[in-house]
């Protein structure tokens, strides 16, 4: 198995994670937040969509954009359905253009001037986009677990 279908495997398994959780909120509920000025369901949802497009750019090597910052209110709730389409389908891009990378190209270098300086696509893959879906949705089962679950 080449590194890029091992990190593809993993891919969808974080994917496949995040869309479980995702799921679960309710369509009234898309614009919940825990407490005043924090993110939404619904802002962590546009938030992944962004940081998939900003990956999948320098996977690419196309013309690098910046890296996504999210703000609560960033996000829209009557446009989640437009979100979570894409975020299942740029999951699915994404999955395909790991696993068709060269192995020479996991250590090419990337330069992020808003974070980790200059990298590897290797890390930029792992810790800018797949550790941060998997930080987020930490979030996002937190938001679950204080919507839904305290509130039986």
């Amino acid at each position: 198995m080449t590194e890029g279908e091992r990190l593809a495997q993993f891919s969808e398994l974080v994917r496949g994670s995040s869309l479980k959780r995702f799921k679960q909120v309710v369509v009234e509920d898309r614009g919940w937040q825990p407490f005043t000025g924090q993110l939404n369901f619904v802002d962590l949802l546009k938030h992944l969509v962004d940081a998939d497009r900003w990956v999948m750019a320098i996977l690419k090597n196309e013309k690098q954009i910046p890296r996504p910052i999210i703000k609560p209110g960033d996000g829209k709730p009557e446009e989640w359905d437009r979100y979570f389409r894409e975020f299942e389908n740029l999951g699915k891009e994404k999955t395909e253009i790991i696993k068709r990378l060269p192995e020479s190209e996991w250590s090419q270098d990337v330069e992020d001037t808003q974070v980790m300086g200059k990298t590897s696509k290797w890390l930029i893959l792992v810790r800018g986009n797949l550790d941060h879906e998997i930080h987020h949705r930490g979030s996002l089962q937190t938001m679950l677990n204080l919507k839904y679950k305290t509130a039986k």
